[in-house]
């Protein structure tokens, strides 16, 4: 077995490990994803789920509180696999900077030392174990980009992600690209939804084949870990994706422009990434096994399957999470209702419903992460006071490479859609 189809294997082992809560019912489907490490080890490589995601959804404009980080924004099985990540690497981050010992088959973070923070930016010297490489398993190609090729039955697939017109949310309106007959390839572009979707109520997450190519570019781990010492925040070696349904020749090469070369553009073609479609094993309640049940029952909508709400995150230091996608907090949880926000208008609600979302929020919120990287900071250090997320994205390094990316012409981010929101 090739290294590729052995990714795959893992990821769907782990997915049969999870209970059946939060996974979709036999009408319905999802995608599914996860980050696979393979770590260099004598007698063999150990292969193992470092974190994982189901789920499609995601919150519009209208749903999104200014005030508050509490909710899950981009329900994605990429997007919160990579998010599990980035959960996985601060709790162990924290365990070694306690003198906590961690698991060594599954361990992927080194700390050598705490810096003199009074002659230096860093607060850390935290690393990823040189060892370690990582691997994006999914289940269908990503959402934007990569879905757009030939079906082997003489069909073109489409994306239903959008083309922006603007790249910043302050305008008051996000307009999109309408592309009857023919849509254009290797473009930012928002996640998928219906045409006829309100301004306010239209997502401002970017598809997942952009922000694929955004971590492979910027770092899995962002800019947050910038200050604790990570010159390199990983970044994947390969993506491996199980085959459409009907099997199309031409998508192999719809990844390798969407990801690979996209990924691998100017400076960082040392992060090129290499690209798989596994034949060998497939996730069976995947978007494409739906589209084909459409296709097959064209006339008959009762047996179409519609798409799962639910989502479960995993990582390897806090197991198993579910959380819905329409509401974008933990399961059981009952969302306040409250006035829909108008494009451009303030938020105006008390700090009632804000608590209300904290106190039901996912830990892969960015308020969660906020909380534990704010902890581990002001531990590790006395000489800066960390209190949000963007004090520790300040790393001149990082927000320099941020811009010239999204900023530049040629460069591969560049019409990326920024949020304030």
């Amino acid at each position: 077995m090739n290294l590729f189809d052995s990714i795959a294997e893992a990821a769907l082992k782990h997915y049969s490990t999870l209970s059946g809560n939060g996974k979709p019912n036999d009408k319905e489907w999802t995608v599914y994803s996860a980050i696979v490490a393979v770590k260099q080890q004598q007698p063999q490589s150990k292969v193992f789920v470092v974190s994982s995601g189901t789920g499609s959804k995601c919150l519009g404009y209208d749903q999104v509180s200014k005030s508050c980080d509490c909710l899950l924004r981009d329900s994605h099985a990429e997007v919160l696999a990579r998010r599990g990540f980035v959960f996985a690497t601060i709790s162990q981050m924290d365990a070694l900077s306690r003198n906590l010992s961690l698991s060594e088959s599954t361990s992927f973070v080194s700390f050598s030392k705490a810096l003199n923070t009074d002659t230096v930016s860093k607060i850390a010297n935290f690393s990823i174990t040189p060892a370690v490489s990582f691997y994006l398993y999914i289940s269908d190609s990503p959402c934007g980009d990569s879905t757009i090729y030939d079906l082997d039955d003489n069909h073109v697939k489409f994306t239903g992600a959008k083309l922006p017109t603007s790249t910043s949310d302050s305008s008051l309106s996000i307009s999109f690209v309408r592309e009857p007959n023919h849509q254009a390839t290797s473009l930012m572009r928002l996640k998928p939804g219906r045409s006829n979707i309100k301004p306010e109520s239209r997502t401002r997450s970017m598809s997942c084949s952009d922000k694929i190519v955004r971590w492979n570019k910027l770092g899995l781990l962002g800019g947050a870990l910038r200050p604790f010492g990570f010159s390199d925040t990983g970044y994947f070696k390969g993506v491996v994706v199980s085959a459409d349904n009907t099997y199309a020749t031409s998508q192999l090469s719809a990844l390798t422009r969407s990801l690979a070369d996209r990924s691998g553009a100017g400076e960082q073609k040392k992060r090129k990434l290499s690209v798989h479609v596994t034949t060998n094993h497939i996730f069976t309640r995947s978007k494409s096994n739906a589209d084909e049940v459409k296709r097959s029952n064209e006339n008959n909508k009762k047996a179409w399957l519609s798409s799962s709400g639910m989502s479960i995150n995993y990582n390897v230091m806090d197991g198993v999470e579910v959380t819905l996608g329409g509401n974008g907090l933990k399961q059981r949880t009952k969302k306040k209702k409250k006035k829909k926000r108008k494009l451009g208008e303030e938020e105006t609600q008390g700090g009632e419903e804000n608590e209300n979302e904290n106190a039901a929020s996912s830990r892969l919120s960015r308020v969660r992460l906020n909380e534990m990287l704010r902890r581990l900071g002001n531990r590790l250090t006395n000489s800066r006071k960390f209190d949000n997320y963007s004090d520790f994205k300040k790393d001149e390094e990082y927000v320099r490479e941020r811009t010239s990316c999204f900023k530049e012409e040629g460069e591969c981010l560049h019409g990326w859609v920024e949020t304030n929101s």
